[in-house]
Formats: structure tokens, C-alpha cells, sequence
């Protein structure tokens, strides 16, 4: 029970609102529900799941960066990882689900082994897999679907790679949706989301074993450097699968809704094309105006008042990035592609603070050698067909994206 005091005795409960994010049309259509939430109030209950919510930009924020009040204990979805039912359906990350000074550690060491010399390493080798994809495209000669042929041949070629895993290739887009959907509620979408990859997840955790990563890997790396005391013992392999996981299915989605916007809108192509240095800010911007990352959770670490709205301890609140980084209190014209615009740094497409996402170098690496890749080549990029949606929870991605190329 809330208990009142002098400081909050003029505090209120959060408006309640009975809306679902884990619909079907939310999921194809999300704009109505998120700028239901941002104009209902600073903070929200949604009725159907018992959780609070946030969805403008500054509340969006505090939320992310304030583990004090705010705490990952319970796990980034909407499920209470504390609940032994939960790890029946997803490990816990041992970097995204632990508060600081835990956290700190974990998070210290992967900064050592992820340093920027690291990353250089790899560009020749993505931009080799790069160049490839983009040959093969254009050889094409018609219309073709860059969900597929470009963003996940792209990442689901050098993810697995740098992380010296051996995992078909059709394994993985099931494998990121179970992922995805775990953090969602149990409905007759997630059951199928299980049982379409029930063959594929004995393959899958046995894959990301230490005995069946490859020497000199990343991934490798990762488990020399639990040898060596950098990590708690065990914590390996979920870093592993946290890079799988965290890393395939938001990256292919902001490249793919990066060669979306650029076919939409052919100005912002004319200025990449002409200015390859706004390739790096076409991408930042992307993951502002189509954030990848829908939704995720904190838990309130007791009885508190939250602009003007008394909030219980104990519960689970959801905030909504992909609205934060549209929320026009925030934003000029948020809704525009504009690959001038200010962006670096202020979108939380990434998060912020602590838990900020420790791979957007890998990404910003695989978008920008395809980037490079395409603009070298491609002198016209042109949608050939509507784009359809890819059904998942808490993700924000095409599964069709059918595009037309003129090389140049």
C-alpha cells in the first residue's frame, strides 16, 4: 500500500489506460498506441498486464538511467525474471538483467575486450562480406526482398562469425523472435514462436558451449578472459548469447529500415550518395525515427512519487524507446527522415546510461561497410513493393522489404 506522507499527499495514482502493446495491429501499426500514451501523461497504467508505463522522452530517459529507483533485478520484460517459471523460457543476461555494482564489473571487462583496435580488426573482413552481398544484388537484375538479401545475409554472416559459432543460418531469425517474444506475455503468437524452433534450441545452446566456439574468436576470447577472473564463473556464455541474440535481429532490422527510408525518401539518398560521410549519420538517425527496440522493463524499487504520480515499489514499469525517440516534446518534425539532423547522442535507440548497449560499434560497423558497399555501386535505390511487418513482440522490423536497385 502506498503510504502518504507531506511529499506526496497531493501525488496521484498514473491514469489508467486499457490499451495493449502486444497486440497484433499495435505491433503492425504502433503510432496510434504510442502517442495514446505520450499525450495521456507523464506516466501511465497499463490495465491489462498491471504495469506502469512511460513513453515520453525525458521520462523515457530518467527511467534508463536511474537504477536507484529503477532497478533491471527483475529482468527487461514484462515476466518477473525472479519468478522460477521465467528461466524456463529465457537465460537471464548476465550484463542487461543485473544492477551496478554487478554490473559495473561485467560491463568493465567486455568494454577491455570490445575496445575500438578490436573493431578496427574486423572492418576489412565485413567489408569484404559487404562488397559480396552488394555484387550479388546487382547481378540480381530485378526487384528483390533486402530483408533477406541484404541486412540478415549481412548479419547473420558476420555476428556468428566474429563470435566463432556454427549456427545455420535458417536457425536464426526463429531463434531472435523466441528471444523477443520472451519478453512479451504467453499468447498463442509466442506458443507458435516456440514451437516453430523446438528442433532448432537443443542445436542452438549447445552451439554457444565453450567446447564448440572457435579458437582465436571473440567469442573465445570472451571465455579466456572468464578464465582469467575478468568474469564471475558461468557468466561466458551468456555474453555469447547476448551478442547472438541482442545483436542479430536489432541490427538486420535498423539496416533494413535504413534502406527503407533511404528508398522513400530520395533526396536523403542524393545526400549520401554525394557526401558518404552521412552515412554514420543516416544510421543514428534510423535508429531514432524506426528505434528497433520497442519496449522494455524496470522494476520500481519501492514507493515513490514520479512527476506528480505516486508509483508502488515492487512494480514492473515499461518504456517505450521507439516512442521516446518520436516524442515531439523533444523533437523537431520527429517524424521526418532527415540524415542532417542532430542526433548523436540524443536518440535512445541504444539506451542510455549504465545499460547502454554495449555492441552499437558492432552494429555501426555492419551498417556502415553495407553503406559504403552500396553507395560505391548503386546509383538509385527504389521501394518495388509495399514493406510488410514482421510479427514479434517488443521488436520493430520488416520481414519483407521489396527493393529495386539501378547500379551505377
Amino acid at each position: 500500500m502506498f503510504s502518504q506522507s507531506s511529499a506526496t499527499a497531493n501525488a496521484a495514482p498514473p491514469p489508467a489506460l486499457d490499451l495493449d502493446p502486444y497486440a497484433e495491429d499495435t505491433i503492425r501499426n504502433p503510432y496510434p498506441f504510442r502517442a495514446a500514451l505520450r499525450n495521456a501523461a507523464p506516466v501511465v497504467r497499463l490495465t491489462k498486464y498491471g504495469v506502469y508505463a512511460v513513453a515520453r522522452y525525458d521520462d523515457v530517459k530518467t527511467v534508463i538511467v536511474d537504477h536507484d529507483r529503477f532497478s533491471v533485478a527483475a529482468g527487461i520484460g514484462l515476466i518477473d525474471r525472479r519468478d522460477p517459471e521465467s528461466s524456463k523460457f529465457r537465460k537471464p543476461s548476465p550484463l542487461g538483467e543485473v544492477d551496478p555494482p554487478v554490473h559495473t564489473k561485467t560491463r568493465s571487462g567486455m568494454q577491455k575486450l570490445l575496445s575500438p583496435v578490436v573493431i578496427r580488426g574486423w572492418r576489412e573482413r565485413y567489408q569484404k562480406v559487404a562488397a559480396d552481398i552488394i555484387e550479388r544484388v546487382i547481378s540480381i537484375g530485378g526487384p528483390f526482398n533486402a530483408v533477406s538479401e541484404i541486412a540478415e545475409e549481412m548479419v547473420y554472416t558476420v555476428i556468428p562469425e566474429t563470435l566463432g559459432l556454427d549456427v545455420p543460418r535458417e536457425y536464426l531469425p526463429g531463434i531472435g523472435e523466441m528471444n523477443f517474444f520472451s519478453l512479451g506475455p504467453m499468447t498463442e503468437l509466442r506458443q507458435k514462436s516456440l514451437d516453430a524452433v523446438k528442433d532448432a534450441i537443443e542445436f542452438y545452446d549447445r552451439s554457444v558451449e565453450r567446447e564448440n566456439v572457435k579458437p582465436g574468436t571473440f567469442g573465445d576470447t570472451i571465455y579466456k578472459a572468464e578464465d582469467a577472473g575478468v568474469f564471475e564463473p558461468g557468466t561466458g556464455i551468456g555474453l555469447i548469447r547476448l551478442f547472438l541474440r541482442g545483436g542479430t535481429d536489432t541490427s538486420s532490422s535498423t539496416i533494413s529500415a535504413m534502406l527503407r527510408r533511404l528508398a522513400e525518401n530520395p533526396d536523403q539518398w542524393e545526400k549520401v550518395k554525394s557526401d558518404p560521410s552521412k552515412i554514420k549519420n543516416a544510421f543514428e538517425e534510423t535508429v531514432r525515427l524506426d528505434t528497433p527496440s520497442e519496449v522494455a522493463y524496470r522494476l520500481t524499487t519501492r514507493d515513490m512519487v514520479f512527476n506528480g504520480y505516486e508509483l508502488e515499489g515492487n512494480r514492473k514499469i515499461a518504456f517505450f524507446l521507439a516512442s521516446a525517440n518520436r516524442d515531439p516534446r523533444f523533437w523537431d518534425n520527429p517524424d521526418e527522415f532527415d540524415v542532417d539532423r542532430d542526433v548523436m547522442g540524443k536518440h535512445v535507440g541504444f539506451g542510455a546510461g549504465a545499460h547502454v548497449c554495449i555492441g552499437q560499434m558492432i552494429a555501426r560497423l555492419m551498417a556502415e561497410t553495407l553503406m559504403q558497399a552500396l553507395v560505391a555501386r548503386v546509383d538509385r535505390i527504389e521501394l518495388a513493393g509495399e514493406p510488410q511487418p514482421r510479427i514479434v513482440y517488443a521488436l520493430n522490423s520488416l520481414k519483407i522489404l521489396p527493393i529495386q536497385i539501378t547500379p551505377r
